[in-house]
């Protein structure tokens, strides 16, 4: 009867381990990746606005121009290389010659404390460099249409390589 038990523990153990290894490892790829997990748009000003396209996508590109919105976000205008073209829709092209909207939201920018309140949200302690016009990035954040404007962004940024 005892050896019967520890049998059935082993199993079920087991088949625990199996069952669970691909969670743990998916939560690890995520993180490694630089997606978060939670609401996409958290620290976002005016979240409403934004239709989630893809809750984690990286992209890649050069910087061309950059400035900094009364919300506090800074704005990043993005060439996407070649193969990250379909993420542009017709307001990206025609709005902003053909680049993407990055936007670094201040509870992801410099300075700022983990964990203290900031404007629309609370630092998460990431402190994302800012990038310079001409600098070749790769980033990770929510892939969002902006309905109030009607072009793609990656907002908010959560990664910036």
């Amino acid at each position: 009867m005892r050896t019967r038990t520890l049998r059935r523990i082993a199993v079920v153990g087991a088949v625990g381990i199996a069952l669970a290894a691909p969670l743990l490892t998916t939560a690890s790829a995520r993180a490694a990746s630089g997606c978060r997990s939670g609401n996409p748009l958290a620290n976002v000003w005016s979240p409403g606005r934004l239709k989630v396209l893809s809750n984690c996508k990286t992209v890649s590109g050069t910087i061309v121009a950059s400035d900094v919105q009364a919300d506090g976000d800074g704005h990043y205008y993005l060439r996407v290389d070649k193969q990250y073209a379909g993420m542009l829709n017709k307001a990206n092209k025609a709005v902003h010659g053909g680049t993407l909207i990055l936007e670094i939201v201040p509870a992801d920018q410099p300075g700022c404390i983990k964990g203290h309140k900031v404007k629309d949200g609370v630092c998460t302690g990431a402190h994302l460099a800012r990038p310079k016009i001409g600098q070749h990035v790769t980033v990770t954040g929510p892939n969002v249409w902006d309905s109030f404007h009607g072009w793609n962004e990656i907002h908010p940024v959560w990664a910036i390589h």
